[in-house]
C-alpha cells in the first residue's frame, strides 16, 4: 500500500509504527444513514458536466 500511495517502500520499522497506531485508535465508528432518493425519471435534472452525447469529466 504504501507503495501504490506513496511511490516508495516503507521500511520494517514504519510498517509496524503504522501497525501500533492503528491498534491504538478506539471509540466507536459512527453510524452513518443515507438518505433514500426517489427514483430516477425522464425529468430529473441531470448533473451541470454531463451533456448530452459527452462523457464530461469521467472516463478521459
Amino acid at each position: 500500500m504504501g507503495t501504490t500511495q506513496l511511490g516508495e517502500a516503507l521500511k520494517e520499522e514504519e510498517v509496524d509504527l503504522i501497525v501500533a497506531f492503528l491498534n491504538s485508535l478506539t471509540g466507536k465508528v459512527p453510524e452513518v444513514a443515507y438518505p433514500l432518493l426517489p427514483a430516477e425519471t425522464g425529468g430529473t435534472p441531470r448533473p451541470v458536466w454531463i451533456k448530452e452525447g459527452s462523457r464530461g469529466s469521467i472516463g478521459r
